[in-house]
């Protein structure tokens, strides 16, 4: 560490100048080369151990004795009997250390399995962990065993209902010698992690190169990475799960957009008769059961959350992405928009704004320059772990309300901050544009007009200074921030009469969902339960890939609780996040206007949550509602902390605390698409993605 810190105490270079841009060029020649040479030690050892380790074995081809509880035909095996479908594999008399399984599902999925082992330890079967066999990934075939001496037998049992068929294609061969596979594409994401890491340690040059917006160069590294951070996003959501047309939640805001096109606000879709004649066609026992008796049961899923009013269908969901994406682009193509296309270009929209909103934060309100490297992690946290990644993997009409709002927000935020010119001077026009964006969320999702109230501490200078707003002074600046939300309101307000007879009924509690949302009312009760889910739940952690499983969401409560599957609270996912209670402590220094927003941006998250917890209930995707509220004043925080911290060791340690923990919670909210029980399971989704990550990493067991 002395010697670190010894490095970090070193003169700076000035911007541009020869040393500095030698500097830069052996860096990342080092980090370059240094990744290159982690890269192919994981490829060509660790992800290719079981080969190595089974080189020298000696294969021995095993006969194989199906079960009663199978019938073949051929190389096909069909399930008859579940609890007796297994294959015997008689005769051995060897130690075995490997065997390959010759079995592929024939509907090219995976195929569980378990296999029963003897051993001079074992004369009866002993049953091994289950796993899971499949074509997409060969190398699963082989499976390294860790038996106590020589087995006489083994016995394969497949895990899976009757009628299931299976073949086998290869036969089965104990200490079978695993192939070589080299994964040109595994080297090269291995390749980029080992860059990223090795890039962002304590010593590295990014946290001794301070953050200007007047280098060129560090302007082309934010627009590089802008475009990369899109472009995966892009990819990320088009490829993800909404692709598949079982998926029912797809099309409501084309429906939605089809209605405004015809000039009206009631969605084209015929209501059942059954559900016309029910009492309450809230109750979604009563509803599935008059759909049923109806031989209706499939309209269940297709008439689910559409709000129903006075005998027609509406959409709760808010008009604005509807009236700027959906409309356009049936008209321009005259075809209903992808839904995954709309969560791509918010989020596209919220990626760009996080990057000015960061160096604008840091200019206008903060008033310094944190290192480039902290600037950089900032941004890889608010586009990694406040739900960006949960929404572009399930890119659905639920997704559109929260990534647009949140774009909209970002976007206010950015050009309020833009206004501000010092000495009480704003930019009247981008007032204007921060106001229109802010006051958009009330027709996407409503709560987050509360971001307005960021105004106050945004412009508390100039408020209460200068006096150039709520004064003869500041009135047209007052008008450019409240002209837009009236009209907004008032048009918001003029939809929701249209619909529901009422200006302030945005339709929620009409919404044909899992409960009666007319009755949901408000029980204090819910509080506990949604407060310990949403932020405090701890990860469910295992021993199995993929090491994560859903959390349960229980309590004692004694009433209905609307719940999804849920993986932790957001402090497991980001514990870094808890940085931003230093601004409830008088002994963190700060002044009035960035301890007012960092605390009004927490108080605006926790009231989001809180207002989720009674208007909706727990599920994973409602924590991009308030995620980015409580993590921007963490990243506040770090940007001041580091400042105090200056060089030498104390910024050493600093920024080695700030790197592993930023790491922990990227790596934590990325790894969660692997969890097995969530809405799009990626192993059904993109098996080869996730059967390709799990060979992998078959080294670790």
């Amino acid at each position: 560490m002395t010697a670190m810190a010894k490095h970090m105490r070193r003169a700076a270079v000035p911007e541009g100048s020869a040393e500095r841009n030698r500097a830069c060029q052996r860096f990342w020649v080092a980090t370059a080369a240094l990744a290159a040479v982690v890269a192919l030690v994981c490829e060509l050892g660790l992800f290719n151990l079981l080969h190595w380790t089974s080189l020298g074995n000696t294969p021995v081809s095993l006969d194989v004795q199906p079960s009663a509880g199978l019938t073949v035909q051929g190389s096909t095996y069909t399930i008859t009997d579940p609890d007796n479908a297994y294959l015997e594999l008689a005769g051995i008399d060897a130690h075995v250390s490997t065997l390959f399984i010759g079995l592929s599902a024939c509907d090219d999925m995976a195929l569980d399995i378990t296999v029963f082992m003897t051993d001079e330890a074992n004369s009866t079967y002993t049953a091994l962990p289950s796993e899971e066999l499949t074509l997409v990934v060969p190398a699963s075939r082989y499976l390294e065993l860790h038996t106590a001496g020589a087995s006489q037998s083994l016995r394969i049992g497949i895990n899976e209902a009757a009628g299931y068929t299976f073949s086998v294609d290869e036969g089965f061969v104990a200490n079978a010698t695993a192939p070589f596979d080299f994964s040109p594409l595994r080297l090269c994401v291995v390749f980029v992690l080992a860059c990223f890491v090795l890039a962002f340690r304590p010593s590295s040059l990014l946290f001794r190169t301070s953050l200007s917006w007047r280098s060129k160069a560090q302007k082309a590294l934010i627009v590089v990475l802008a475009v990369v951070e899109v472009g995966a996003f892009g990819a990320f959501s088009y490829r993800g799960f909404s692709t598949n047309d079982t998926w029912e939640a797809h099309d409501q805001y084309d429906d939605l957009a089809n209605a405004f096109l015809s000039g009206n606000v009631v969605i084209d879709k015929e209501v059942p008769e059954a559900i016309r004649e029910l009492d309450n066609p809230y109750d979604p026992g009563a509803r599935a059961v008059a759909l049923q008796e109806a031989g209706q049961s499939e309209l269940s899923g297709r008439i689910t959350d559409f709000a129903y009013y006075n005998g027609q269908f509406y959409s709760y969901f808010g008009p604005v992405p509807a009236l700027m994406l959906f409309v356009p682009f049936k008209l321009m193509t005259g075809h209903d928009m992808p839904t995954w296309l709309a969560v791509f270009f918010y989020g596209a929209l919220f990626i760009v704004a996080i990057k000015v909103l960061l160096v604008l934060l840091c200019d206008r309100l903060l008033k310094l320059r944190p290192s480039l490297g902290l600037f950089l992690l900032a941004d890889f946290l608010l586009c990694g772990t406040t739900g960006l990644i949960y929404l572009g993997y399930l890119p659905v009409v639920y997704s559109v309300p929260i990534i647009s709002s949140l774009a909209f927000a970002a976007w206010g935020l950015v050009c309020w901050l833009a206004a501000k010119r010092g000495a009480g001077e704003v930019s009247a026009p981008l007032l204007v544009v921060g106001a229109v964006c802010i006051a958009l969320t009330l027709g996407c999702r409503q709560s987050f007009v509360l971001c307005a109230l960021l105004a106050f501490p945004l412009f508390w200078e100039e408020i209460t200074r200068y006096r150039a707003f709520f004064s003869r002074r500041g009135i047209g600046n007052t008008a450019c921030v409240m002209v837009p939300f009236v009209l907004a309101g008032v048009a918001v307000m003029a939809y929701n009469a249209a619909r529901f007879g009422s200006p302030l009924d945005f339709g929620a509690t009409y919404n044909l969902t899992s409960n009666d949302m007319t009755k949901r009312g408000f029980e204090l009760a819910r509080f506990p339960l949604g407060i310990f889910s949403y932020l405090f739940q701890p990860l469910s952690l295992t021993g199995k890939f993929p090491f994560m499983t859903t959390v349960p969401v229980t309590s004692n409560y004694q009433g209905y609780t609307s719940s999804e599957p849920m993986f932790g609270g957001f402090y497991a996912f980001c514990t870094i996040a808890l940085v931003s209670f230093a601004f409830c402590s008088r002994r963190f220094k700060a002044t009035g206007a960035v301890r007012g927003f960092a605390l009004l941006l927490m108080g605006i998250g926790f009231t989001l949550m809180l207002f989720d917890i009674q208007a909706s209930g727990i599920t994973a995707r409602y924590m991009a509602d308030f995620s980015f509220f409580l993590l921007l004043p963490a990243v506040l925080a770090l940007f001041m902390f580091e400042q105090r911290a200056g060089t030498g060791s104390a910024a050493w340690a600093f920024h080695l605390a700030v790197v592993v923990a930023s790491i922990l919670c990227l790596g934590l909210n990325a790894w969660s698409i692997f969890i097995d029980g969530r809405y799009g399971p990626l192993k059904e989704a993109f098996p080869s993605i996730y059967y390709g990550v799990k060979q992998a990493l078959s080294f670790l067991w």
